[in-house]
C-alpha cells in the first residue's frame, strides 16, 4: 500500500483546494461515478504555515496554537506549493489548540491522518469538555466516534494504517430515520450508526489530543475542516 495515497500536484489556495482535496479522497478511495465539488466549509485549517507555533483558519482571521513538540512538516497527502501537516511525536502535551466551530444537529467534518504507531489512547481531534466531538484510539484495533458529546460508536482502526495517509469524513444527520451518522473512509462509506444527537458549540477544538492534554497522537493530521451541511456521497 502506497505510503502517500492520493498524491497530485496542486496550485489551487483556500476554498478551492479544499474542495479538490475532499473530491480527490472520493477518487482515490474507489472508482465511484462523477464526484461532485462540496460547498466551501465553514472553517478550514490547511496547516500550511510551515513555522512557528501560530496556525491560520482559511480565512485568515481565526487563529489557533501549536504547544509542546508540535511542528509543521513537509510530509502531506498532497503535493502543492506550500503544502504542510501538523507533526506530533506523541509525546503528552503534543497538540493544535483552534477555534471552535458550531456543531448542530446536521454537518460534516474531515481530516487526513498518518499514525505513526497503534499505541492506545491516542486522539486525532477533541472539543471542549461538556461539547466533545472526538475520535480517538481505543486500543491497537479500534478506534471510537463522540458526536456533540455523543457516544456514537466504534470503527476498526485498520481504517487507518500505520504509515499511511487516510481521509476520514464524518457525516451526520438527526433527522433521518436510519444511518444518521456515517463515516467514510478514503471517500468510501465504511461505518454507519443510529444515534440521535443534539447540538453543541464548543469554543475550542483539539487536533491531535484530548482536551486533557494527555492522551496525544503519534502521527500526522492535516487539512482539517467542516460544514454545516450533512456532504452527500459524491461530495
Amino acid at each position: 500500500m502506497p505510503s502517500d495515497r492520493g498524491e497530485g500536484a496542486m496550485s489551487t489556495t483556500g476554498a478551492v483546494r479544499l474542495s479538490v482535496i475532499v473530491v480527490l479522497a472520493v477518487m482515490v478511495g474507489a472508482a465511484i461515478a462523477a464526484p461532485v465539488t462540496p460547498p466551501s466549509p465553514v472553517s478550514a485549517w490547511l496547516l500550511d504555515e510551515g513555522a512557528g507555533t501560530t496556525t491560520f483558519e482559511r480565512s485568515g482571521i481565526k487563529t489557533g496554537t501549536l504547544y509542546q513538540n508540535a511542528t509543521f512538516s513537509t510530509d502531506t497527502p498532497f503535493a502543492y506549493a506550500g503544502n504542510h501537516s501538523l507533526d506530533l511525536t506523541g509525546t503528552s502535551g503534543d497538540r493544535a489548540v483552534i477555534a471552535g466551530s458550531p456543531s448542530g444537529t446536521a454537518g460534516t467534518f474531515q481530516l487526513w491522518v498518518k499514525p505513526n504507531d497503534t499505541g492506545a489512547p491516542q486522539y486525532l481531534i477533541d472539543g471542549t469538555n461538556g461539547q466533545r466531538t472526538l475520535i480517538y484510539r481505543t486500543s491497537a484495533t479500534n478506534y471510537q466516534l463522540y458526536l456533540n458529546q455523543s457516544n456514537i460508536g466504534g470503527f476498526p482502526a485498520s481504517h487507518t494504517p500505520t504509515g499511511d495517509w487516510t481521509h476520514l469524513a464524518v457525516v451526520w444527520d438527526t433527522s433521518l430515520a436510519t444511518e444518521k451518522e456515517k463515516v467514510y473512509v478514503d471517500g468510501v462509506q465504511t461505518n454507519a450508526y443510529n444515534v440521535s444527537v443534539g447540538a453543541r458549540n464548543p469554543a475550542q477544538v483539539w487536533l491531535g489530543n484530548r482536551f486533557s492534554n494527555n492522551e496525544p497522537l503519534n502521527g500526522k493530521i492535516d487539512e482539517y475542516a467542516i460544514w454545516s451541511t450533512p456532504l452527500s456521497s459524491d461530495e
